[in-house]
């Protein structure tokens, strides 16, 4: 997650305390930021658990044949392929 930049030196009055405060621009960019790295997080994570059932799909899987091993290639190459998504 991104971090906030250092409190600036000066203060403002905030009520009867005098505190360091940031600006609204730097909670702007800080917000922005947060937000985009939490989706990125979340995305990242259901991403995975797609690629988890794929991976589940194959549990117990036995069957050979041309079939089967067509099956078998298929689910592995989307799960490979949902896992090596980026964006």
């Amino acid at each position: 997650m991104p971090k906030l930049p250092p409190l600036p030196k000066g203060k403002v009055n905030v009520g009867e305390k005098m505190t360091p405060h940031y600006s609204a621009s730097q909670m702007h960019d800080y917000a922005s930021e947060y937000a985009r790295s939490y989706a990125a997080q979340e995305v990242a994570k259901e991403r995975e658990a797609c690629a988890k059932g794929c991976d589940d799909a194959l549990d117990g899987f036995t069957e050979s044949s041309d079939w089967a091993t067509g099956y078998v290639t298929a689910v592995k190459d989307i799960a490979d392929g949902i896992r090596s998504r980026k964006d």
